[in-house]
């Protein structure tokens, strides 16, 4: 299987409230609890806002 993605994709990471463009702004990302715990205990920046 072939993957596209743009050249920055590799260095993107969540700016959370930060961000100017709410390009996610509306979306929905169900999740079980097993992965909203791992989420919680990250240390991303993006994990800690949606939990």
């Amino acid at each position: 299987m072939e993957y596209l993605y743009p050249d920055y994709y590799r260095e993107f990471h969540c700016i959370t409230k930060y961000c100017e463009d709410t390009c996610c702004a509306g979306w929905t990302i169900a999740i079980d609890t097993k992965q909203r715990v791992a989420y919680k205990f990250s240390v991303s920046n993006c994990a800690c806002f949606f939990l």
